[in-house]
Protein backbone atom coordinates (compact mmCIF):
# COMPACT_ATOMS: atom_id res chain seq x y z
CA UNK A 1 0.00 0.00 0.00
CA UNK A 2 1.28 3.48 -0.81
CA UNK A 3 2.39 5.64 2.17
CA UNK A 4 -0.05 8.41 1.15
CA UNK A 5 -2.95 5.97 1.43
CA UNK A 6 -1.74 4.90 4.87
CA UNK A 7 -1.62 8.52 5.99
CA UNK A 8 -5.06 9.18 4.56
CA UNK A 9 -6.53 6.37 6.61
CA UNK A 10 -4.94 7.55 9.84
CA UNK A 11 -8.24 9.12 10.94
CA UNK A 12 -11.71 7.95 10.05
CA UNK A 13 -15.35 8.22 11.01
CA UNK A 14 -16.78 5.27 12.93
CA UNK A 15 -19.77 4.28 10.75
CA UNK A 16 -23.19 4.15 12.36
CA UNK A 17 -22.08 5.65 15.69
CA UNK A 18 -23.41 8.85 17.20
CA UNK A 19 -21.10 10.53 19.69
CA UNK A 20 -21.94 11.48 23.24
CA UNK A 21 -22.08 15.06 21.87
CA UNK A 22 -24.66 14.03 19.20
CA UNK A 23 -22.28 14.24 16.24
CA UNK A 24 -19.92 11.79 14.54
CA UNK A 25 -17.34 9.62 16.30
CA UNK A 26 -13.82 9.78 14.85
CA UNK A 27 -11.17 7.13 15.21
CA UNK A 28 -8.02 9.23 15.66
CA UNK A 29 -4.52 8.73 14.30
CA UNK A 30 -3.60 7.20 17.67
CA UNK A 31 -6.56 4.79 17.65
CA UNK A 32 -8.68 6.60 20.25
CA UNK A 33 -12.28 7.71 19.76
CA UNK A 34 -12.96 11.43 19.55
CA UNK A 35 -16.59 12.48 20.02
CA UNK A 36 -17.72 15.50 18.00
CA UNK A 37 -20.80 17.69 18.23
CA UNK A 38 -23.00 18.03 15.15
CA UNK A 39 -21.76 20.46 12.51
CA UNK A 40 -23.42 23.85 12.44
CA UNK A 41 -25.04 25.24 9.33
CA UNK A 42 -24.66 28.70 7.80
CA UNK A 43 -25.37 31.71 10.00
CA UNK A 44 -28.00 34.27 9.19
CA UNK A 45 -30.21 34.73 7.34
CA UNK A 46 -30.78 38.11 5.80
CA UNK A 47 -34.38 39.18 5.11
CA UNK A 48 -34.30 37.35 1.74
CA UNK A 49 -33.11 34.10 3.38
CA UNK A 50 -29.46 34.42 2.30
CA UNK A 51 -27.03 33.33 5.03
CA UNK A 52 -24.63 36.02 6.23
CA UNK A 53 -21.71 33.57 6.43
CA UNK A 54 -20.77 29.90 6.30
CA UNK A 55 -18.98 27.96 9.03
CA UNK A 56 -16.53 26.57 6.47
CA UNK A 57 -15.54 27.03 2.83
CA UNK A 58 -13.33 24.96 0.54
CA UNK A 59 -11.77 27.29 -2.03
CA UNK A 60 -11.72 25.57 -5.43
CA UNK A 61 -8.72 27.63 -6.55
CA UNK A 62 -6.35 27.30 -3.58
CA UNK A 63 -7.76 23.97 -2.31
CA UNK A 64 -7.64 25.38 1.21
CA UNK A 65 -10.50 24.74 3.59
CA UNK A 66 -11.09 27.68 5.93
CA UNK A 67 -13.46 27.95 8.82
CA UNK A 68 -15.11 30.93 10.37
CA UNK A 69 -14.64 31.59 14.06
CA UNK A 70 -15.88 28.89 16.43
CA UNK A 71 -16.33 29.52 20.13
CA UNK A 72 -16.06 27.04 22.94
CA UNK A 73 -19.20 25.95 24.73
CA UNK A 74 -19.81 24.40 28.13
CA UNK A 75 -21.37 20.92 28.54
CA UNK A 76 -24.84 22.50 28.32
CA UNK A 77 -23.98 24.00 24.91
CA UNK A 78 -23.74 27.61 26.10
CA UNK A 79 -20.86 29.89 25.19
CA UNK A 80 -18.98 31.23 28.19
CA UNK A 81 -18.94 34.99 28.31
CA UNK A 82 -16.49 37.02 30.26
CA UNK A 83 -12.82 37.78 30.58
CA UNK A 84 -10.17 35.15 31.22
CA UNK A 85 -7.86 35.73 34.16
CA UNK A 86 -7.40 35.32 37.87
CA UNK A 87 -9.45 38.26 39.11
CA UNK A 88 -12.79 38.01 40.81
CA UNK A 89 -15.55 37.09 38.39
CA UNK A 90 -13.10 36.13 35.63
CA UNK A 91 -12.95 32.73 33.96
CA UNK A 92 -9.85 30.81 35.15
CA UNK A 93 -7.47 30.08 32.26
CA UNK A 94 -7.75 26.33 32.89
CA UNK A 95 -11.53 26.56 32.31
CA UNK A 96 -10.94 28.69 29.22
CA UNK A 97 -8.58 25.97 27.96
CA UNK A 98 -11.50 23.50 28.16
CA UNK A 99 -13.62 25.98 26.20
CA UNK A 100 -10.87 26.17 23.55
CA UNK A 101 -10.91 22.36 23.42
CA UNK A 102 -14.66 22.52 22.82
CA UNK A 103 -14.05 25.02 20.02
CA UNK A 104 -11.56 22.57 18.51
CA UNK A 105 -14.14 19.78 18.55
CA UNK A 106 -16.65 22.11 16.89
CA UNK A 107 -14.02 23.03 14.27
CA UNK A 108 -13.42 19.34 13.54
CA UNK A 109 -17.18 18.83 13.17
CA UNK A 110 -17.26 21.63 10.58
CA UNK A 111 -14.27 20.14 8.73
CA UNK A 112 -15.94 16.70 8.84
CA UNK A 113 -19.07 18.20 7.31
CA UNK A 114 -17.22 20.22 4.65
CA UNK A 115 -15.22 17.14 3.60
CA UNK A 116 -18.26 14.92 3.22
CA UNK A 117 -17.51 12.95 6.37
CA UNK A 118 -13.93 12.13 5.36
CA UNK A 119 -11.63 13.98 7.78
CA UNK A 120 -8.93 11.56 6.64
CA UNK A 121 -8.59 13.83 3.60
CA UNK A 122 -6.86 16.46 5.75
CA UNK A 123 -3.23 16.46 4.72
CA UNK A 124 -2.12 19.32 6.96
CA UNK A 125 -3.33 21.90 9.44
CA UNK A 126 -1.93 25.08 7.92
CA UNK A 127 -2.83 27.66 10.54
CA UNK A 128 -4.79 28.08 13.72
CA UNK A 129 -5.79 31.49 15.05
CA UNK A 130 -7.06 31.88 18.58
CA UNK A 131 -8.25 34.95 20.41
CA UNK A 132 -8.76 35.16 24.16
CA UNK A 133 -10.83 37.86 25.84
CA UNK A 134 -8.30 38.76 28.48
CA UNK A 135 -8.53 40.19 31.94
CA UNK A 136 -6.03 42.77 33.13
CA UNK A 137 -2.49 41.37 33.21
CA UNK A 138 -3.44 38.02 31.65
CA UNK A 139 -0.52 36.30 29.87
CA UNK A 140 -1.60 32.66 29.34
CA UNK A 141 -3.12 33.10 25.85
CA UNK A 142 -1.10 30.21 24.42
CA UNK A 143 -2.06 27.96 27.33
CA UNK A 144 -5.74 28.60 26.62
CA UNK A 145 -5.48 28.00 22.87
CA UNK A 146 -3.45 24.82 23.51
CA UNK A 147 -6.82 23.27 24.36
CA UNK A 148 -7.78 23.58 20.69
CA UNK A 149 -4.34 22.70 19.31
CA UNK A 150 -4.34 19.47 21.29
CA UNK A 151 -7.60 18.37 19.63
CA UNK A 152 -5.96 18.55 16.21
CA UNK A 153 -2.86 16.72 17.44
CA UNK A 154 -5.05 13.97 18.95
CA UNK A 155 -7.15 13.69 15.80
CA UNK A 156 -4.51 13.97 13.08
CA UNK A 157 -1.23 13.19 14.82
CA UNK A 158 1.70 15.54 15.47
CA UNK A 159 2.80 15.78 11.83
CA UNK A 160 -0.52 16.68 10.18
CA UNK A 161 -2.19 18.23 13.22
CA UNK A 162 0.32 21.03 13.86
CA UNK A 163 0.61 24.13 11.70
CA UNK A 164 1.47 27.73 12.39
CA UNK A 165 -0.50 29.41 15.15
CA UNK A 166 -1.38 32.89 16.28
CA UNK A 167 -2.70 33.55 19.79
CA UNK A 168 -3.77 37.00 20.78
CA UNK A 169 -5.81 38.81 23.36
CA UNK A 170 -8.62 41.27 23.08
CA UNK A 171 -10.53 43.46 25.44
CA UNK A 172 -13.68 42.38 23.63
CA UNK A 173 -14.38 39.47 21.35
CA UNK A 174 -17.09 38.44 18.90
CA UNK A 175 -20.15 36.49 19.92
CA UNK A 176 -21.17 38.95 22.65
CA UNK A 177 -17.82 38.91 24.40
CA UNK A 178 -17.12 35.16 24.56
CA UNK A 179 -14.01 34.11 26.46
CA UNK A 180 -12.20 32.57 23.47
CA UNK A 181 -12.66 31.94 19.76
CA UNK A 182 -10.67 29.93 17.22
CA UNK A 183 -10.50 29.43 13.45
CA UNK A 184 -8.44 27.03 11.34
CA UNK A 185 -7.15 26.54 7.79
CA UNK A 186 -6.36 23.08 6.48
CA UNK A 187 -5.21 21.55 3.21
CA UNK A 188 -7.32 18.54 2.20
CA UNK A 189 -6.30 15.97 -0.41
Amino acid sequence: MLPSLLLRRSISTVPGRVSSLSGPVLLTAGGAELHLPPAEGPVGPLADGTPTYKKGHLCPVSSILRTSTHVGVDPAGKSAKGRVGSGGGEIPWEDARLLARSAGLRLLATLHDQLGGDVGRIEQVLSLRGMVREGEGFTQHGGVINGCSEVFIEALGPDKGVGVRVCSGAGASGGAAVSCEVEVRVRPA
